[in-house]
């Protein structure tokens, strides 16, 4: 019986002990930013940016040279592994039954691919 109480204690010692150290950690880092978090945290905006927002950046970024999309799927990067549009290979295919041409766009680092109808 005294093996079990002196178990019982130990382990609702532990528990209100570990309780404490948590509680007082997560208090504590709840109010002080790291000085190394600062620059980062006065980065961010404050609220989302607007869909208009983020397609006048992307248009503003086009205008700029800064992106380089794909021109048949207007992608940046793959989007299964975010290998650069610029490393996709493309190709145009006959369909003879069908009397179509289908311009093909492939991700050659992880076989992505995508096309239409031209």
């Amino acid at each position: 019986m005294s093996e079990l109480l002196f178990a019982l204690v130990g382990i609702i010692g532990g528990a209100i002990a570990s309780w404490a150290i948590t509680h007082l950690y997560y208090r504590r880092s709840s109010k002080d930013i790291p000085e190394w978090a600062k620059p980062l945290i006065e980065r961010f905006p404050i609220s989302p940016p607007t869909i208009e927002q983020i397609i006048d950046f992307y248009h503003d970024g086009l205008e700029a040279g800064e992106y380089f999309p794909d021109h048949l799927t207007g992608r940046l990067t793959c989007p299964k592994c975010g290998a650069p549009a610029s490393d996709f290979k493309g190709w145009t295919q006959a369909d003879h039954r069908t009397d179509s041409m289908y311009a093909i766009v492939e991700c050659p680092h992880c076989g992505w691919n995508d096309g239409t109808e031209i």
